[in-house]
């Protein structure tokens, strides 16, 4: 057994969310299959509401010492007192963090109770994620996204396609923020509004070669398991923000296969998914780049220099990316790699199949990824074709581009050129205005934000690089059996006894 807060760098005020029933629990101690406490009121105010699931800017610091745990909706609210709790019962954990920023504000949601709990051993989580995009709303901006993923230096330089929800207008105009807020130097070569009207009834979603296409009836899968023959059909059934992490902790392959009917006559459909990297393989990544010691600045300069193929195959080598894989006449077929997003929101990616040579009524696929370096919240396929004529497509550039010395950068951002806007340090923003589409009446509206560009990460790692170590993470499928037995020692401390 062992005392959780007197483990926990930062001791935290631990919130149990029993329904509608807030507590608090203290004197917290863990064994293998319960959570044992006491239980009282609450006391004094909750900074964080459930609704908050997306970065936000710390309005009051009690927020970073709140750990909520949600307990399975049919358990009975529990007395005051001694409690124990089962683990199986808790059907949730949130930590909140704040990056390296300090203003930014991460809630970490994590599937039932060790891993939340276990997070709460780091004294602090770095991000290595990618430019923050936000929506204005009113007075405020609100967080939406990040933007071209993974892409640390200019060799892996690409574009992204980031679904927005419905904008608002002010003086006629679209008003968006792309801001650095991490330790990292951004280079963005294009940021443009991509408006898509299409008819009543339906939605678009983009690929990630930037093809728009039409939704109209999406079906779920009739099955869906992982590779240790896990059911998770209900998890990727709707987006609950309920994810199945690729974390099977005796196996560092993980994936899922994903059973959907096939329509009779149908040779192509979109498979849809909503995703985010996990938070998990920042720490990973950190923890590998920290093995350069003082030479990581020069490790780094020398991969910005290899060729771009040569990077993607090592990124391949560590499994990093997420990879849809089609079964045709009995084998299985690759037919995307899905980049880096980032962790901190949850992004719905597109990925067109040819269903042609597929003579069953069933379609199977297989997503396979490292160990835990992403989250899969939803899975579907829809079958819906659209002529030309259904689509209306507006490419919208800005019209004003104000960087943080209210410098109009509009023209360096129109065109895919590698004239890069830079963005060097913290809090460096640029706001966009681009100008209201005309709307056709009867038609929905989506936007979505294409960019393009890369960022390369500021660390100051010390020590002599572990060259031995580092060698033997170059090996195929090593980065994810690294990340696995890393996570088995993060949690090694919460099954003492």
């Amino acid at each position: 057994m062992i005392a959780i807060e007197k483990n926990s760098i930062n001791p935290k005020r631990f919130i149990v969310h029993a329904g509608e029933y807030l507590y608090q629990i203290s004197n917290l101690s863990l064994d293998k299959d319960n959570l044992m406490g006491t239980l009282a009121p609450v006391t004094g105010s909750v900074f964080y509401s459930s609704m908050m699931t997306k970065p936000y800017i710390i309005e009051h610091e009690g927020i970073l010492n709140e750990v909520h745990l949600y307990l399975n909706s049919t358990m009975e609210p529990p007395n005051y007192g001694k409690i124990t709790v089962p683990l199986k019962d808790i059907n949730e954990t949130r930590v909140i963090v704040r990056d390296n920023s300090g203003t930014v504000l991460g809630i970490l949601i994590f599937a039932g109770a060790m891993v939340g709990l276990g997070a709460l051993l780091l004294s602090t989580i770095t991000f290595t994620s990618c430019p923050f995009v936000y929506i204005q709303y009113g007075e405020k901006y609100q967080f939406a996204g990040e933007i071209f993923g993974g892409a640390v230096g200019q060799n892996l330089c690409r574009n992204d396609y980031l679904p927005l929800p419905t904008l608002p207008t002010k003086d006629g105009f679209y008003q968006l923020q792309v801001k650095n807020e991490l330790q990292e130097k951004q280079y963005i070569d294009l940021l443009q509004l991509v408006f898509v009207q299409h008819p009543a009834g339906t939605r678009v979603g983009m690929d990630q070669s930037g093809q728009v296409h039409l939704l109209g009836n999406e079906q779920v899968p009739v099955r869906a398991h992982t590779f240790d023959n896990v059911d998770v059909l209900f998890t990727l059934q709707s987006k609950t923000n309920y994810f199945y992490s690729f974390n099977n902790e005796e196996s560092s392959s993980n994936g899922v296969f994903l059973t959907f009917k096939k329509p009779q006559g149908s040779q192509t459909a979109n498979l849809v998914l909503n995703v985010k990297n996990n938070l998990w393989v920042d720490h990973v990544l950190n923890e590998y780049f920290s093995k350069f010691g003082n030479k990581f600045d020069s490790w780094m300069e020398q991969q910005a220099k290899i060729p771009a193929e040569e990077r993607l195959q090592t990124i391949r080598n560590g499994d990093l990316p997420l990879s849809v894989y089609l079964k045709k006449q009995g084998k299985w077929q690759k037919i995307e790699e899905l980049n880096a997003i980032g962790p901190l929101a949850l992004k719905e990616l597109l990925i067109p199949l040819n269903l042609s040579g597929i003579d069953s009524d069933e379609i199977e696929l297989k997503l396979e990824s490292g160990f835990m370096f992403w989250d899969l919240d939803y899975a579907a396929m829809d079958f819906t074709t659209a002529s030309p004529k259904q689509l209306f497509i507006t490419h919208l550039d800005p019209i004003s581009a104000l960087d943080s010395a209210n410098q109009d950068q509009t023209r360096v951002l129109k065109a895919a050129d590698q004239n890069y806007l830079e963005q060097k340090s913290i809090g460096e923003s640029i706001t966009l205005r681009y100008p209201q589409a005309p709307t056709l009446e009867g038609m929905n509206q989506s936007f979505f934000l294409q960019s393009r560009g890369y960022y390369e990460l500021i660390r100051k790692f010390k020590g002599t690089p572990q060259f031995e170590e580092l060698n033997q993470l170059k090996a195929p499928g090593a980065f994810s059996d690294f990340s696995r037995k890393e996570y088995l020692k993060f949690i090694a401390p919460l099954w003492v006894k």
